[in-house]
């Protein structure tokens, strides 16, 4: 059993990593955990808040990186890749126009 979710996981993983690796995004390779924090790398967002509004406009829910504390240094937001990777290419399709 959990040599399967093993690998569900890692596909999954894995589709995040092909899609968000198009887009302007930065953050580091989920290893142990199921979510990313990642940074959006174009200057387009001033506020978090204001990107996940936009994005659940679009049918895609984040959480805003400033929940987990100030970010100074860019805009964050956090997000799972647990779902299947159909679902993962759909989500940033839908915001890839955003960024």
């Amino acid at each position: 059993y959990i040599t399967e979710v093993k690998k569900k996981l890692m596909d999954r993983r894995q589709a995040f990593m092909k899609i968000t690796a198009k887009l302007p995004l930065s953050f580091p390779v989920p290893k142990g955990a199921f979510y990313a924090f990642i940074k959006i790398e174009t200057p387009k967002w001033k506020k978090d808040l204001a990107f996940v509004h936009a994005a659940l406009k679009e049918g895609v829910v984040f959480v805003p990186g400033s929940g987990f504390g100030r970010q100074e240094d860019g805009v964050y937001f956090r997000t799972t890749f647990l779902p299947s990777p159909h679902i993962i290419e759909e989500a940033f399709g839908n915001i890839k126009r955003l960024l």
